[in-house]
Formats: C-alpha cells, sequence, structure tokens
C-alpha cells in the first residue's frame, strides 16, 4: 500500500494504511463497536491480534475486548502493546485494568505502583489512582 496516515507526531502514534481504516477504527472506537473494530483493525493487519508492529492499535483493540468481557485475550494484546511502548502511559494503565479484571491483583498493584511512581501525567490518572486504591495490598 501507499504512504501511511498518522494521527500525530508522537512515536508510538498508529499509522493506518488508508484514510478509510483510520476513518473505520476512528468510529468503531467511537461508537464501542467492538466487532466493527476487530473487522476494520483485521483487514488492514492481517495479522491481528498475533503481534500488529503498531502499539497504540494493540492497545485500542485490547481494551475494546477487556471493556467488552473478553479479559484473557484483551490481556495478552495489552500486554504485547506495552512491550512495544513502555514509555505510553495509558497503554500500562489499561494493561493494569485487565491484569484486574483477570483477578491478577499483585501484577495490577505493581503496574499501577510503577507507573504512578514515574510522576508522568496522562488521560486515566485519576482512575488509575482509584484502581490502585480498591486493590487488596500485597501480602
Amino acid at each position: 500500500m501507499g504512504s501511511t496516515k498518522q494521527f500525530s507526531q508522537a512515536p508510538w502514534s498508529p499509522r493506518y494504511e488508508s484514510d478509510e481504516v483510520a476513518v473505520g477504527v476512528a468510529l468503531a472506537i467511537a461508537l464501542h463497536a467492538l466487532p466493527l473494530v476487530v473487522i476494520v483493525l483485521k483487514a488492514a493487519y492481517p495479522s491481528l491480534p498475533e503481534a500488529p508492529e503498531q502499539p497504540l492499535v494493540n492497545d485500542t483493540l485490547g481494551w475494546l475486548l477487556v471493556q467488552n468481557g473478553q479479559v484473557q485475550r484483551g490481556l495478552t494484546v495489552l500486554q504485547q502493546a506495552a512491550q512495544k511502548a513502555p514509555e505510553v502511559p495509558d497503554i500500562r494503565y489499561h494493561l493494569a485494568v485487565a491484569y484486574a479484571k483477570a483477578g491478577r491483583s499483585a501484577e495490577a498493584r505493581a503496574e499501577l505502583t510503577k507507573l504512578l511512581g514515574e510522576g508522568k501525567s496522562f488521560d486515566g490518572i485519576d482512575a488509575a489512582r482509584a484502581l490502585l486504591d480498591k486493590l487488596p495490598a500485597s501480602p
């Protein structure tokens, strides 16, 4: 395909193969339409969910999977995203939520403690603090 489309200048910003894919992903996300997101992303990235090279695409897919009850599958995708872009706090917050929903409280607590300890600001910071407060204390 030709040139890719990018939503921001950040190095981890997702790049989509066409305007149609970018619009389809954005629309599906806005509508919280998980099946549509999966269809659009699978069309653009046939290797999904194995490990696309775009961590924010993985984050989007993994986060929607977790929010739609497919926690284990979403957790796997979010782990891949966090591994590729550990500097992106939103991905790590989503990963912590997935750990918590999967009953892996110690891992959720560790991820949140490390993330919040870095002092970076991100959209989900208040929710991250609230989740950390709700998690059981480590033994």
